[in-house]
């Protein structure tokens, strides 16, 4: 692919299919559709079985895994990359990475490399120290990190099938010492088998295999600018993807992130059976594994095929879990904020349910009380909009101007009443924030019930890329929502999904 991570982005604000994206497209997808859940479960099954006794750092256990690793490796076109040529890189006496690469295609950019990597090693029998217990049995760490590695493998053997090979060179380790303190990750950034400065992204697989519905975490999300963007594009799946502001040093992504390294982590979260016996390959959700995998190919391909590779965002390292430097509407997001009571009238819940909104209560020294309406009316017209349903009713209400009038059924005639309504209307019914980590978009950080925006769907934490086919170019371009002709497209993402919703502003009479 010939598009930079960044030409991918300006494509994207501008509504339009990416070429380079539509032309790799159907090699990029019929190459992920060999990752299977059958490959994966034989892959797990094996590394979390019995016989591998946990897969200790420096036992036989993990002498086996590795043996194993190596074999599936030999069976694909990439070529070993540790020590003098092996595929090993040995530490601390028995401990030992497996490291192989995917020589790039572009004579440029084949000298620079994604690194996609997965620790092997788990606890053994477990000890007081890491486990949850009981201790003294296998801890075949299905989940942790069995699960990694298979989608690692599947990944590998995915790149088989393309047509067009990656202009980067895509560099996998297979990380061991993990469970002892990042041991084979640190010795890795310590002693590389290539410059540190020619690795330009990082993707770490630990823990895919128990997807939850809350979907695939992305740690590390904000360590360059505009992945979120990325990374929703490559959702071709519409995966559910969870952007996690957390990021802590308890996995192989952080010596890279200390090293100054866009680093991601792809995660599925902790569970009951973390660091316990229990945690066997018959729990794993194969199905969410392969969607992971998937992802994780897409992901690194594109990176692979990049111009450029998005720079490290300093800015991160003060940002990291510092609630404080988070804003004020994610630390307690107001979902829906509520309607304003601009008229002051109760209504009958059970007509509203057929469409027909008839009074109940009238609101002493409100504006319907003083505007004439009374208990029993039923509202036929608001503001010189036919009154369909309670919804619609409440938008009207919300959206009218200061002055307007209802026309209102009470008994067998029709009435017209003049109202003032109590505070100014709400045209579209959301704000919006920018966030430098995330260009070319607005986040919705406030919605009023009843409003345009709350009946189009519009939620705290969206993102909108779009608005009427426009980009969000500049900080101030959600304005558009004001002014735009109605009904209004409003291209969203939301936990990596893009789709369109439908605004539609009432009209002014």
């Amino acid at each position: 692919m010939k598009a930079s991570l960044w030409m991918v982005l300006a494509w994207l604000a501008l509504g339009m299919v990416c070429p380079s994206f539509a032309d790799e497209l159907s090699d990029t997808e019929r190459a992920a559709q060999t990752i299977t859940q059958d490959e994966l479960k034989q892959f797990v099954t094996f590394l979390a079985s019995d016989s591998l006794q946990g897969r200790e750092a420096g036992t036989a256990g993990s002498q086996a895994a590795g043996a194993f690793l190596v074999s599936e490796l030999k069976r694909s076109k990439l070529k070993p990359d540790g020590d003098g040529g092996d595929w090993f890189q040995t530490f601390s006496g028995a401990y030992r990475n497996i490291v192989a690469v995917l020589p790039g295609s572009d004579d440029k950019l084949k000298h620079e490399f994604i690194l996609v990597g997965a620790h092997y090693d788990h606890v053994g029998f477990g000890t007081p120290r890491n486990s949850k217990g009981p201790i003294g049995f296998v801890h075949n760490g299905a989940d942790d990190n069995a699960s990694g590695c298979a989608a690692v493998l599947e990944l590998i053997e995915a790149l088989d099938e393309l047509k067009t090979k990656p202009r980067r060179s895509l560099l996998f380790v297979f990380w061991d010492g993990e469970e002892k303190g990042l041991l084979g990750s640190r010795h890795f950034v310590s002693q590389p088998t290539h410059p540190l400065s020619t690795i330009r992204f990082t993707l770490n697989a630990d823990m895919m295999g128990r997807l939850p519905a809350s979907g695939l975490q992305l740690q590390g999300w904000r360590t360059a600018t505009g992945l979120r963007q990325f990374f929703a594009q490559c959702n071709t799946d519409l995966m559910t993807l969870d952007f996690d502001r957390r990021y802590v040093p308890d996995s192989d992504h952080w010596p890279f992130f200390e090293r100054g390294i866009p680093s991601i982590m792809l995660h599925t979260d902790k569970h009951e059976d973390y660091h316990r016996p229990s945690d066997d390959a018959e729990k794993i959700n194969y199905v969410g594994l392969r969607d992971g995998a998937k992802f994780l190919f897409r992901c690194a391909v594109e990176l692979a095929n990049a111009e450029e590779t998005p720079a490290f965002r300093e800015l991160y390292k003060s940002e990291i879990n510092n609630l404080s430097l988070q804003p004020g509407w994610m630390r307690a997001p107001k979902l829906i904020r509520p309607a304003p009571a601009r008229l002051g009238v109760s209504y009958d819940p059970e007509l509203a349910e057929k469409g027909l909104v008839r009074i109940t209560r009238v609101e002493p020294g409100s504006p319907s009380a003083l505007g004439g309406i009374e208990s029993g009316d039923e509202i036929m017209e608001f503001a010189g909009q036919v009154v369909k349903d309670w919804p619609e009713f409440r938008t009207l209400v919300v959206t009218a101007d200061s002055e307007t009038d209802a026309v209102l059924k009470r008994g067998d005639e029709m009435k017209t009443v003049k109202l003032k309504l109590r505070g100014e209307p709400i045209r579209v019914g959301c704000k919006t924030q920018t966030d430098e980590a995330e260009p070319g978009c607005a986040i919705v950080t406030e919605v009023t019930a009843g409003t345009p925006a709350d009946v189009a769907g519009l939620r705290v934490g969206q993102r909108i890329w779009q608005i009427a086919g426009e980009p969000m170019s500049k900080p101030d371009s959600a304005a558009a929502l004001f002014t735009a002709a109605s009904p209004v497209e409003v291209q969203i993402e939301e936990s990596g999904r893009i789709r369109t919703l439908m605004l539609k502003r009432v009209k002014k009479r």
